[in-house]
C-alpha cells in the first residue's frame, strides 16, 4: 500500500482537511486509482472512527470533523469517480 494512502487513514480520524485533499491530489499524480484511494485510504480512515465511536472512544465532533474531511476529499475524487 502506498504511503500516501497509509497517511490518508491516519489523518482522516483528526478533521485534517488540507493535508488529506492535498494528499488526494497527489496521489491521483502519482497514477494511484481513484477506486484505491477511496478504499485504501478515506473509507478506511472512516473505519478508524467508526471502531473509535463503537469502543466509546470517539464522540460527536470527532466523527462530524471526520465525514467533513471525506466530504472535502470525495469534491475532489468525484470527477475521477465516473
Amino acid at each position: 500500500m502506498s504511503d500516501k494512502l497509509e497517511k490518508i487513514q491516519q489523518l482522516m480520524p483528526l478533521g485534517k482537511m488540507q493535508e488529506v485533499n492535498a494528499l488526494v491530489e497527489s496521489a491521483l499524480q502519482e497514477g494511484i486509482s481513484p477506486q484505491e484511494i477511496l478504499k485504501g485510504g478515506l473509507l478506511e480512515g472512516m473505519d478508524i472512527v467508526a471502531k473509535k465511536w463503537a469502543e466509546g472512544t470517539a464522540f460527536i465532533p470527532e466523527v462530524l470533523i471526520s465525514a467533513r474531511c471525506m466530504n472535502g476529499a470525495m469534491e475532489i475524487l468525484e470527477p475521477y469517480l465516473v
